[in-house]
């Protein structure tokens, strides 16, 4: 294989699979809608149910490819799915992450930090959440975003970060890597 050019046929559907496998395996659907909200339409990750739907999105688009695969690495990194990368890592050619942004990878660490406490206040905050059930945070926050309550629009997180200080959702602003000044 020249790493080069990219994976044989065989060697990426191998990939997409075992990727697939892991991913769906540990439920992690919802969370990886959230880390490919900037690379697939909204209306396309609404319909997603499996790890397989969304990477064939992802080729669908151009953002998945044999010959790139640095969306599976930063994937790979920010979900901290080590396991898989060791499972994988025979098949990648060498490591190289780039195209998750700052605010992507901010929205998954406070997907990853929000309890399901959390969860129910903030539905709670929003009238366009408020009827909707929410077994997890990542449904949440592709709701959020969906709506543009949260946003990489700087304004736009501000107000949605004043929200989780009034509210004392501690989990959140931490994962945010903001603190509660003590007293308020």
């Amino acid at each position: 294989m020249d790493k080069e050019q990219g994976l044989s046929d065989d060697d990426f559907l191998q990939l997409l699979v075992h990727t697939s496998t892991w991913y769906d395996k540990q439920r992690l659907v919802p969370m990886l809608k959230v880390v490919y909200k900037d690379h697939i339409e909204t209306y396309s990750l609404e319909s997603a149910s499996k790890t397989m739907d969304l990477l064939k999105k992802l080729m669908a688009a151009g953002k998945l490819s044999q010959g790139n695969l640095t969306l599976l690495y930063d994937t790979i990194h920010v979900t901290e799915t080590h396991g898989l990368l060791q499972k994988l890592k025979m098949q990648l050619p060498s490591y190289r992450r780039e195209t998750l942004n700052e605010h992507r990878e901010n929205l998954i660490r406070l997907g990853k930090k929000l309890t399901l406490s959390d969860v129910y206040i903030i539905k709670e905050l929003y009238e366009e959440t408020r009827y909707k059930e929410y077994k997890e945070s990542w449904s949440l926050i592709v709701d959020l975003e969906i709506v543009g309550i949260i946003s990489d629009d700087g304004k736009i997180m501000k107000t949605f970060i004043d929200k989780l200080k009034r509210n004392n959702i501690e989990s959140g602003l931490r994962a945010l890597g903001l603190r509660r000044p003590i007293g308020l």
